[in-house]
């Protein structure tokens, strides 16, 4: 009985000085955590700057792997146990989700994932020139309401045949130039938009 205690009593005082000297803690590995998981989203400095409502907006960050480029609010440092080909950026603003040199030659991005909410100012140019992207998942998770630029957003996608963006609030974009331009496999294209300003080829 005393050697029985004797074994737990020892296990246990392991146990606590593994805890708190962080000897035994594993690694922690940066996964793509669910929506539920993201907590609070990180702000977009401009929204206070300009005096408008700061939850109102979030930031977006690219991170891409291989032939896939994840948008979410939060830079994705780890993703199926590998880093990303370049660095994470900011596109809240606008701007192109690749990553360009070398690896735009050897492995090209065909999907992106949208992993959770996001609130940008401006969409311009973020998927634009991805000729070999076929799959867009969670487009419909994109808030498009404070949005005034979508300029060349899917321009020059020519294998992207479904883009599920029907469902967007358009009222607050000032630029649609090119938004479609190029994009010749597109199957259906969302009533808000006008097809007589601009051709599809």
């Amino acid at each position: 009985m005393t050697y029985r205690f004797g074994k737990i009593f020892a296990a246990l005082l392991a146990a606590v000085l593994c805890v708190s000297l962080a000897g035994c803690a594993q690694k922690p590995t940066a996964t793509v955590p669910s929506e539920a998981a993201q907590g609070k989203k990180p702000i977009l400095p401009s929204a206070t700057d300009s005096g408008q409502i700061a939850a109102d907006y979030t930031a977006v960050y690219v991170s891409v792997f291989g032939d896939l480029a994840i948008l979410s609010t939060y830079p994705v440092l780890e993703y199926d146990g590998e880093e990303p080909e370049c660095d994470p950026r900011e596109i809240s603003m606008g701007g192109s989700i690749r990553c360009g040199g070398e690896h735009e030659r050897e492995e090209p991005i065909q999907r992106v994932l949208i992993t959770g909410e996001l609130v940008p100012r401006a969409m311009n140019d973020w998927f634009r020139d991805l000729v070999y992207l076929v799959r867009i998942e969670g487009i419909e998770k994109v808030r498009t309401h404070h949005v005034t630029d979508m300029s060349h957003l899917f321009a020059g996608c020519e294998r992207l045949a479904e883009v599920n963006v029907s469902g967007w609030d358009v009222s607050a974009v000032e630029n649609l130039t090119g938004i479609f331009e190029g994009c010749t496999a597109l199957v259906e294209l969302p009533a808000w938009y006008a097809p007589d300003e601009e051709t599809l080829d």
